[in-house]
């Protein structure tokens, strides 16, 4: 009798605990998303209680609200006085009601518990912003964004606001330089770049951060290049292309590549077509890098790129690899800003090149600075076909 009251108890014991496991376990769960019914299960859960309060404070700060916040963060501490979700609400709690110093101490006290909580993060980067810190802010947005993809969505923006700001300059390029190998750089580097309303102010510090022998720097470098040409920042977009190339030295008044050996950042190296019925490449042939070009039956640009001319005249030549077949091969020069190309249609040269090589005599668009210099066919016949190969490309100031 003694041994099967023993054993009774036993598994009474066990049936209880595994029915508090449950209870516990379905709080939990519960607790996040439904934080009064986590209490309704589970009333002892000091940290629905917290999560409810918080969730409070979030949706309204008037009396009732706070008070009722107070009472729960209290009862929620009481039971569990270390928890980082109590202490932020309670922080929260004594910051609405004027109690700065204590507010301080007990979210320094959340955020020593957990960085995860973002909303601790969250109040550290207004608390920061407010007294102008902008290298402390800084650090709790690499700690929210570095502990939570959650808090992506919340913080690329405010982060994107500020990329363009001369204030944020050296700050924003010392903590990117800083933080290479965190998971958020590259897609916030990205969005800023995507989505600033001015990209030439990125120019004050993100070339500088971004390291050219990265693959993912470089895709940067090249997007940053694309966005600056879209806005018609010509200047500046050719100080990135200078950069991510590694050549200094380029004049922008000569034609990239002029031997035809890349077509990898356009439109400052050859940008060309790809086409059904017209198109280029750049290949290797007997040691050499030559362009490919081929056009049938449809009129328009092979290959083209930006080039800064000052007012003139200039000599544009071809010196051709191989058998040329056909005609129909010309130059057109235009001007790259919209306003200036709206009023000045682009200028035509046929180019001859039968012998091996081609030239012609081309001019500079009035009041414009950066022209688009374009391999254009021009056959106007059904059938023609065009096939030829590049070997060099020149342009001389006469």
């Amino acid at each position: 009798m003694v041994r099967n009251l023993s054993r009774l108890i036993t598994i009474s014991a066990g049936i209880a605990l595994a029915a508090l496991s449950f209870v516990q376990g379905w709080a939990g769960i519960f607790r996040e998303q439904e934080p009064a019914l986590a209490i309704k299960l589970a009333p002892w859960d000091s940290r629905a209680r917290a999560v409810l309060a918080s969730r409070a404070l979030l949706q309204s700060t008037d009396a009732k609200t706070l008070a009722e916040a107070d009472i729960l963060v209290r009862s929620s501490l009481q039971r569990e006085p270390i928890q980082a979700i109590g202490l932020r609400v309670a922080a929260s709690v004594a910051d609405i009601q004027g109690r700065a110093e204590l507010a301080q101490k007990l979210m320094t006290a959340s955020a020593a518990l957990s960085r995860r909580d973002v909303l601790t993060q969250l109040w550290w980067i207004e608390h920061y912003s407010r007294t102008d810190d902008v290298v402390h802010t800084l650090s709790h947005y690499d700690i929210a964004l570095t502990s939570s993809e959650d808090s992506w969505q919340i913080l690329f923006p405010v982060l994107v606001g500020v990329s363009g700001d001369i204030e944020f300059a050296r700050p924003l390029g010392d903590f990117f330089s800083r933080h290479r190998d965190r998971p958020w750089r590259a897609q916030l580097l990205a969005t800023m770049i995507g989505s600033v309303s001015d990209p030439n102010s990125l120019m004050r510090w993100l070339p500088a951060v971004l390291d050219r022998s990265s693959a993912g720097d470089r895709e940067l470098l090249r997007n940053l290049m694309q966005r600056l040409v879209d806005a018609q920042q010509f200047d500046p977009a050719f100080d990135v292309y200078r950069q991510v190339t590694a050549r200094r030295d380029l004049s922008s008044e000569q034609p990239r590549n002029a031997d035809v050996r890349s077509a990898v950042y356009p439109p400052f190296d050859w940008d060309l077509a790809n086409e059904a019925n017209r198109s280029a490449q750049i290949i290797s042939a007997d040691g050499k890098t030559i362009m490919t070009i081929s056009a049938s039956d449809q009129r328009g640009p092979l290959a083209g790129q930006l080039v800064k001319l000052s007012p003139g005249r200039y000599r544009f030549g071809l010196v051709m690899a191989g058998v040329t077949v056909g005609d129909g091969l010309g130059i057109d020069l235009s001007c790259a800003t919209a306003t200036i190309a709206s009023q000045q249609p682009p200028r035509s040269y046929p180019l001859d090149t039968s012998s091996g090589s081609g030239e012609a005599l081309i001019e500079t668009v009035p009041g414009c600075t950066w022209h688009r210099l374009v391999l254009n066919y021009g056959g106007t016949r059904s059938g023609d076909f065009f096939s030829a190969n590049v070997a060099e490309v020149s342009l001389q100031r006469q």
